[in-house]
């Protein structure tokens, strides 16, 4: 015990003695941002498995804990560790209430870009939760807008001036006394008591005005920010690369730079062209997507995750799913398309997913090296194809640009149609190994592929040189527990109906 303190004690410091190259790396580890994982166009952190989590709003605490106790080692860590800190912004949930309560987070966060440009400058992300809405203090909140205003060498007349006349339905009755310093007691009440949804909006619009680096925006708001709001600070450019809608379109018209683009509800928007990353993170029909790729023929990564946050199980029903469709409408992205992820899975309480025709052939993909299909889509469970020998399934549609295959099988038991798939991959592989040459690395969430029939799938890669693993593809309303009411994995977790469950339970008690 004696010598183990010197030599704690020594280890600290002899951390906090290392060179800033090589003390940021490390710390950028228990950063979302500078792990890369906004760039990602599959959630695969541990996150979002949590109960008390949020679809892309999630926080990982542990990490945001290591980097607040790191701000306490020493002063020249806190430099590093609070920059990296404020790379990522997020003001959700803290708690696993349905409601979140008011809080003032965001006026703090707000009075801190103000008094601190340098720690403006450091944030990338920004994600608000939906159910965010701001404790409201009349005078704090406005001595707060104003010091913001001034920041942006404005004043409370100027933004009101700009906002009066095309400010529209989104004008409360109450800003302009807010804004004018004649606020009576109705007005106070009406803002102290009903407007936390609403002055998160003003104060997030704020917000954006005064971050000059911000590269990913989730705005999932009662209020979003408009341009035209946005146009009153004098803001005409978002220097946004990324942005997630859950229908709230209208700022990517000041993104002129904006080049990933995140549906997590269903909006008319025709993407850009000059989006190159479409992610669909919601049930979606062939229709609507093909609306949104109207004008893309660039795109170097797609991905369709039919996950839903807003549909209560009993609301579920027959959604139909043509995979081969989709694969016609990317045909025009052919010679640019480098990453394709198709999760088509659905919740257990679902209706049955109909499915008839196979993904179709991926073959003119020139440049596609990682692929993600459901099993279903390479060998489908129904309709006239399903009796179709599938031995060749994989072999007839992979390019030979791939470097790296996923298959998820919706109920966690894998078809035996789709291990004869893999074993005659595996055997094609072997006498015609030009034809896949960049094929390193085969990823499924189904363990009979590794332990049944004494590994022989496995083994039979293994043979090819190609790495195949175990490997789950969690999503926040796909899990891989153990249902005992259930014989297959994995099972769903219906986040939202827990949610209002509980949220009912708790007001029946009181």
């Amino acid at each position: 015990m004696v010598q183990t303190r010197p030599q704690s004690n020594n280890d600290v410091a002899g951390f906090c003695n290392l060179p800033p190259e090589l003390l940021a790396p490390i710390i950028q580890t228990f950063c979302f941002h500078c792990r890369g994982e906004p760039d990602a166009p599959y959630p695969e952190a541990k996150y979002v498995q949590e109960a008390n989590q949020w679809p892309h709003t999630t926080l990982d605490r542990d990490d945001r804990k290591t980097l607040n106790s790191l701000s306490l080692v020493s002063k020249r860590i806190r430099n590093i560790a609070q920059d990296i800190m404020y790379h990522d912004v997020r003001l959700e949930r803290i708690d696993d209430d349905f409601m979140l309560p008011a809080d003032r987070r965001l006026p703090s966060l707000l009075q801190t870009v103000v008094s601190r440009p340098d720690l403006a400058r450091m944030v990338k992300n920004l994600r608000v939760h939906r159910h965010y809405k701001v404790e409201v203090h009349v005078d704090s909140i406005r001595e707060i807008y104003q010091m913001a205003a001034e920041a942006l060498c404005l004043t409370l007349l100027d933004i009101w001036e700009r906002m009066k006349d095309d400010a529209g339905e989104t004008w409360s009755d109450y800003m302009t006394p807010f804004l004018l310093g004649k606020m009576d007691h109705i007005h106070r009440y009406q803002m102290e008591t009903l407007s936390g949804f609403f002055m998160a909006g003003e104060l997030v619009t704020m917000l954006l005005a005064l971050l000059p680096n911000l590269e990913h925006a989730n705005l999932d708001i009662h209020k979003p920010p408009t341009p035209e709001a946005l146009r009153a600070l004098g803001v005409t450019r978002l220097p946004l690369r990324a942005f997630t809608t859950e229908g709230q379109d209208r700022l990517i018209k000041l993104a002129k730079n904006l080049d990933t683009l995140t549906f997590t509800k269903e909006t008319n928007l025709i993407i850009p062209a000059r989006v190159k990353r479409v992610w669909i993170h919601h049930q979606e029909g062939t229709v609507r997507i093909e609306h949104y790729l109207r004008r893309c023929k660039a795109i170097t990564s797609f991905s369709w995750q039919t996950s839903s946050t807003r549909v209560f199980c009993y609301e579920c029903g027959i959604f139909d799913v043509e995979v081969s469709e989709i694969i016609a409408l990317l045909h025009k992205t052919r010679r640019t398309l480098n990453s394709l992820y198709l999760d088509i899975r659905f919740p257990y309480h679902q209706y049955p997913i109909k499915t008839e025709k196979p993904v179709g052939s991926l073959k003119q993909f020139t440049v596609l090296e990682h692929l993600l299909l459901c099993t279903h889509s390479v060998c489908p469970t129904t309709g006239p194809t399903r009796d179709m020998p599938s031995d060749q399934a994989l072999v007839d549609i992979l390019p030979s640009s791939l470097a790296r295959l996923s298959l998820v099988t919706p109920r966690g038991k894998i078809d035996v149609k789709v291990k004869s798939a893999l074993f005659e991959l595996a055997h094609y592989l072997e006498h015609n190994k030009v034809q896949l040459p960049n094929l390193k690395c085969i990823r499924c969430d189904s363990k009979e592929i590794f332990e049944g029939d004494d590994g022989a799938i496995a083994s039979a890669f293994r043979q090819v040189d190609v790495n195949i693993v175990y490997k789950e593809f969690p999503r926040f309303d796909w899990s891989y527990e153990t249902d005992p009411d259930a014989g297959y994995l994995p099972v769903i977790r219906c986040h939202t109906c827990e949610e209002y469950e509980a949220a009912r339970a708790r007001r029946g008690r009181h």
